[in-house]
């Protein structure tokens, strides 16, 4: 027993020796220069780390970091956490866990992925209190409408046969959909919580069901978004709104758009169509372009 203790002690004494060089002797700023150029090297993005360092036992922190995309996306996180699997990594999958402190709040993701495969890959994400403004401001071009409140929300990605399946809802709080029209005031707006069941298939996003509800209603879509991966991406998404009773009396009073969506008084739903590129993409309602 004693010779067990004894090999015991020194097994944890040479274990925390080792750790405690590798913590001492840990390159951070080599392995920030590395993760720089090799993330521009293969994705064409600008990726900038002020400070890296490892945290026990094994997670690479990361403070105040950027990436910036083609076309003017820019996310900047002002904390991140990546916490490598090695149970993943002796099973040939990329894998781990990654929270980033950003966009007002805070975003967590759990994945594997075979690294012959993207399509078997298995996930989860969860949002947390993130800003319904900030989060707009990533797209690259000026979008014709704003959102004010929070937004929490959950998306889970695992095979489906030979697909990704995607699914996910958001929750918003203080939803106000801020609406720049051409035709008159809009009538006001809040969001409250967004459903998606959807599938990858190379470059090829299914939408099986886009569900929105909020004070106007709710609004459904279905469709697909073709080379969503790439910088000419292409959507195409029908659907309608079933709207509420009020919202739609004060469509009806509307100058311009207020006469064709008479038409639809007393019918179950409006219908809307979404098509066009995703940088312009073009929403047509009551089969009026707007």
């Amino acid at each position: 027993m004693k010779s067990f203790l004894k090999l015991s002690a020194w097994l944890f004494y040479i274990l925390g020796t080792v750790l405690f060089f590798v913590y001492l002797l840990f390159p951070a700023d080599a392995l920030r220069i590395f993760a720089e150029k090799e993330l521009h090297k293969r994705t064409g993005v600008v990726f900038q780390v002020s400070s890296l360092s490892l945290v026990f036992p094994l997670k690479i922190s990361m403070g105040n970091s950027t990436i910036e995309g083609r076309k003017g996306f820019s996310l900047k996180a002002e904390k991140a956490d990546l916490s490598p699997s090695f149970t993943a990594f002796f099973r040939g999958q990329a894998g781990g866990k990654l929270s980033l402190r950003t966009l007002g709040g805070d975003i967590s993701a759990v994945m594997r992925m075979p690294m012959s495969s993207p399509l078997e890959a298995r996930g989860q994400m969860q949002l947390s209190n993130l800003d319904m403004d900030a989060l707009l401001a990533l797209s690259p071009q000026p979008l014709p409408f704003g959102v004010q409140g929070r937004v929490s929300g959950r998306f889970i990605w695992e095979p489906v046969e030979e697909k990704l399946g995607v699914r996910g809802n958001l929750d918003i709080s203080g939803g106000d959909l801020l609406v720049d029209f051409p035709m008159g005031e809009f009538p006001a707006i809040r969001l409250n919580s967004v459903q998606l069941e959807s599938q990858l298939e190379k470059g090829r996003l299914e939408i099986e069901n886009i569900l929105v509800s909020g004070s106007f209603g709710t609004l459904h879509l279905a469709g697909s978004i073709t080379g969503v991966l790439g910088p000419s991406g292409r959507l195409n998404l029908s659907g309608g709104i079933r709207p509420d009773s009020v919202f739609l009396q004060q469509l009806t009073r509307m100058g311009g758009i207020g006469p064709m969506v008479s038409r639809f008084a007393g019918q179950r739903e409006i219908p809307v169509r979404i098509a066009g590129t995703l940088e312009s993409p073009q929403l047509t309602l009551a089969g009026i372009r707007l």
